[in-house]
C-alpha cells in the first residue's frame, strides 16, 4: 500500500496493489515475462468478478471527504476500436461497534472509451463515493467488480487488474 506525500498534491490518494486486495470472482495472475513481470487480477469478461479490501482513511483526510475509486488495469487483448469497461462498487465506512457485514453503498459506472492495446496500461477517470463519505481514521471496506455481461461493458476480453488508486480531498 501506498500514500501521497505532503506538497501541493491535489487530490491525495490511498494506493492498493493487486497484491493487496481478496478476490471476488477474480483470478490471481500475472501478466509479462520474467524479469518483467506484473501482478495483477483478472477480471473475466461476460461476467461479473472482482476484488475486495479495505483501508483506514489518512490522518490528513477532510471530514466527511467523498473519495473516488480508480481502476488501475492493463487489457488481455488489444482492440482497434473504441470500448469501455462497465465498473460496479460497493463501498461502506465500518467503525467500532458497528456490523462488519452491513450492506455498504452500490455505485455503477461506464469505464472510459478507448481503442485498447494489449498489457498497454489504464487508469480510469473514476466513480465518487455517493453516499460514503469518511474521515480520517474512518475504516472502509470496499468491493470493485467489472460487471462484464452488462450492454454497458464493450470491451472483449479480460481485464488485468493490477491495482485501485483511491483519491481523497485533505485539509493540508
Amino acid at each position: 500500500m501506498g500514500w501521497s506525500t505532503g506538497g501541493a498534491i491535489t487530490p491525495r490518494f490511498v494506493y492498493l496493489s493487486a497484491l493487496d486486495l481478496k478476490l471476488d470472482g477474480a483470478a490471481v495472475t500475472n501478466i509479462g515475462a520474467s524479469p518483467n513481470l506484473t501482478g495483477t487480477n483478472t477480471l473475466a469478461d461476460g461476467s461479473t468478478t472482482g476484488v475486495f479490501g479495505a483501508f483506514i482513511m489518512p490522518a490528513n483526510a477532510a471530514a466527511a471527504a467523498a473519495v473516488t475509486v480508480r481502476p488501475f488495469w492493463a487489457p488481455a487483448l488489444t482492440d482497434g476500436a473504441a470500448h469501455t469497461v462497465r465498473w460496479q462498487m460497493v463501498i461502506a465506512k465500518i467503525n467500532a461497534g458497528t456490523d462488519a457485514t452491513a450492506a455498504g453503498t452500490t455505485v455503477t459506472w461506464t469505464g472510459d472509451s478507448a481503442a485498447r492495446t494489449a498489457s498497454v496500461t489504464v487508469l480510469e477517470t473514476g466513480q465518487v463515493s455517493t453516499g460514503v463519505s469518511p474521515s480520517a481514521g474512518d475504516f472502509v471496506r470496499f468491493t470493485l467488480q467489472r460487471v462484464g455481461a452488462d450492454a454497458a461493458d464493450s470491451y472483449v476480453g479480460n481485464v488485468n487488474l493490477i491495482g485501485i488508486r483511491i483519491e481523497y480531498t485533505s485539509t493540508a
